[in-house]
């Protein structure tokens, strides 16, 4: 409906040329601009908000400010909201209705926040700034997951193919694969078809340090890629060619790596890249990637058979909060004492502690034998400080079991456990040809009751690689050690042989040589003050004689 407007003391004239003056009355579909002295009075302005500019933090920083303003050029700002637009639910904002405030408990990705401006008026002004939360590249090695340096290993990975249809990737575990073999690298070239199958493909890789990882999966269809048994990238479903990736903490050397990958129809891709500190985006190279080799009684690994033992085993008792096993050796034990088995009864608490069992078992014969591990939660054992069984990170009761070749004779065994919540369990099993599978019974666990040491006048040094000797009876050639095991220093005692200078050569398990020196028989050395817990090889070579010995130093 039309309106009758007055205004007392103004002119209005329209477009034909008419005047008004007083009043006129305005049509319902028009619009009228009044003019006063001169000047045009208009419709109110939005202010102007803004945000801030983007932000990029790294954790441990778990918090950081938003620096927002609003300008408004024909009012006064009468309000602020902030309020969040995407990325991780678990940032809060600390006065969401201030200009500036603080976002609390971030976690790592890419946030999004807009800033609402309102002037006294009721219009409203929009920013918006990115926050970006990242994780940090230098983690402390408790937050680094340990190194698995499985033995027998050589380039390649391990696969097991399968057929059928699926929209997402399946429990490959619970089917029967149509063939197995092995291959180099991440490759489909294996399959009989070109749609509907799937791959799943194990083994190792090697990290050169200790850092922060990002893997990358791109595939048509659906990946997966696991890191240590972490899921590590999700890439699954039915989809074109896409990448995602996943970041993960990893200490210098080989990690348990597993792809698995199924086809529907249409385009089949699945590659595997990874990053970090001094590695470039790329493919993963061959050359990291490794799988066990089978085994064979070639490939046993010699006895230990220390001096000055019992039954039994000795621990180390820890308190602590942990999701995977924590690196022990960098921890202060509670306390320390002896079972006869792998016996979880000493833990003054029922749940947040570890144990650290160390000790030998005795094996009847050359062959290979197959040792297991069930327990809630994680745990692990070492056969000559060689990782046989990976059972880590949070679970309930589950068993796992590897195989290693060893020859007669008391071996070192280590069990490390640790238990968050819930129940508590942690048994040790072993089977052979000639054992079936069972409980490994106290009567073939050993711990060492002394740690007497050799009295020596020798020296050896690994940074000028010369020894200092004392004279000693000649015999036919041969080498001995004693303490053995030691929690200081071996005492290496060489006899016999001719007046031809030996060579003397340290390696630890993995085949780092981390001592070579030139000596002469009938002399008695000691060295390995400076050497870490773990097993070595000893090697003498005088001519075409070479005599080889295993020794372990013990924490």
């Amino acid at each position: 409906t039309s309106k009758v407007v007055a205004f007392s003391g103004l002119s209005y004239m329209d477009v034909a040329g008419t005047v008004y003056n007083n009043s006129i009355t305005i049509p319902a579909w028009s619009s009228v601009v009044l003019v006063a002295n001169g000047t045009a009075t208009t419709t109110n302005k939005a202010p102007v908000a803004n945000a801030g500019t983007d932000k990029i933090i790294t954790l441990p920083t778990n918090t950081s400010s938003l620096i927002g303003s609003g300008t408004d050029a024909d009012g006064t700002i009468s309000s602020y909201a902030w309020v969040q637009l995407s990325g991780p639910s678990t940032g809060t904002i600390a006065t969401a209705n201030t200009s500036s405030t603080v976002i609390n408990n971030l976690v790592q990705g890419v946030y999004q926040y807009r800033l609402n401006v309102t002037d006294n008026s009721g219009a409203v002004g929009r920013d918006t700034v990115q926050l970006t939360v990242n994780l940090s590249t230098a983690l402390p090695p408790s937050n680094l997951l340990p190194a698995v340096n499985p033995a027998n290993i050589v380039n390649g990975l391990d696969y097991k193919y399968y057929e059928g249809t699926w929209s997402v990737l399946p429990a490959f575990s619970t089917l029967t694969p149509v063939k197995t073999g092995t291959v180099l690298n991440f490759d489909l070239t294996p399959a009989n078809n070109t749609t509907l199958y799937g791959f799943n493909f194990t083994g190792y890789i090697n990290v050169p340090a200790d850092g922060i990882y990002t893997f990358y999966t791109s595939s048509d269809d659906g990946s997966s890629l696991y890191i240590d048994n972490v899921l590590t990238v999700n890439n699954d479903g039915l989809h074109g060619a896409v990448e995602k990736s996943g970041t993960i903490g990893l200490m210098a050397g080989k990690h348990a790596i597993s792809g698995l990958f199924f086809q529907g129809t249409g385009g089949a891709v699945f590659q595997v890249s990874y990053s970090a500190t001094g590695i470039a985006k790329q493919l993963i190279p061959s050359s990291v990637l490794y799988r066990v080799a089978p085994l064979t009684t070639t490939t046993l690994l010699p006895a230990v058979n220390p001096a000055n033992t019992v039954n039994g085993l000795d621990y180390k008792y820890y308190q602590g909060n942990w999701s995977v096993l924590p690196p022990f050796s960098t921890l202060t034990p509670v306390k320390t004492g002896t079972v006869l088995n792998f016996d979880l009864t000493p833990a003054t608490s029922t749940t947040l502690y570890g144990f650290v069992f160390t000790g030998y078992i005795n094996v009847p014969a050359d062959g290979i034998y197959t040792f297991y591990s069930t327990s809630d939660d994680g745990s692990s054992v070492y056969i000559d400080n060689v990782l046989t069984v990976n059972n880590d990170g949070q679970h309930g009761a589950i068993e796992k079991f590897g195989s290693i070749g060893l020859k007669a004779g008391k071996h070192a065994i280590y069990g490390l456990f640790f238990q968050q919540t819930g129940g508590a369990v942690f048994q040790v099993s072993y089977s052979s040809t000639t054992i079936a599978k069972q409980l490994i019974p106290a009567s073939s666990l050993y711990r060492v009751t002394t740690t007497a040491r050799v009295a020596s006048t020798t020296t050896l040094s690994s940074s000028t690689n010369t020894l200092s000797v004392s004279n000693a009876v000649a015999s036919p050639l041969k080498i001995s050690s004693y303490p053995n095991p030691t929690r200081t220093e071996f005492g290496l005692l060489v006899e016999g042989g001719s007046n031809e200078k030996i060579s003397i050569l340290v390696s630890s398990v993995d085949g780092r040589i981390v001592f070579n020196g030139i000596g002469t028989t009938n002399k008695t050395y000691k060295f390995g003050n400076s050497f870490l817990s773990g097993l070595y090889i000893i090697k003498v070579i005088q001519g075409n004689n070479i005599q080889v010995l295993k020794v372990l130093k013990v924490e």
